[in-house]
């Protein structure tokens, strides 16, 4: 079977390169608002409530420990592996018994 090349194929693939392009400038902005944020905060702990450990959690377990290691900022001592698989595995104890509001 010869691959043919249609018009729309291009099209897909500009398509493709313009939001690529702008999700790069989006995470840029993001990354330096970030640091703006803080170096306003200053060096110090910052202490996070259940549901901010959570949240980073849950985005942490989908990034994987290598990135996320090299991405955390805040709570980085608090977000690691074992600490996100310890977690996870309590979150889905709590939605397997059926609780699975008190989880959220």
């Amino acid at each position: 079977m010869e691959f043919i090349m249609h018009p729309w194929h291009l099209l897909v693939l500009a398509l493709s390169a313009l939001i690529s392009h702008e999700r790069e400038r989006v995470i840029a902005y993001l990354i330096t608002e970030n640091q703006v944020l803080r170096e306003k905060l200053g060096k110090g702990r910052t202490l996070l409530n259940d549901d901010q450990r959570r949240r980073l959690a849950v985005k942490g377990k989908v990034l994987g420990r290598k990135a996320l290691l090299e991405l955390a900022t805040i709570g980085a001592s608090e977000i690691t592996s074992s600490a996100l698989g310890r977690k996870w595995a309590e979150w889905m104890a709590t939605f397997s018994a059926g609780n699975a509001w008190e989880a959220c």
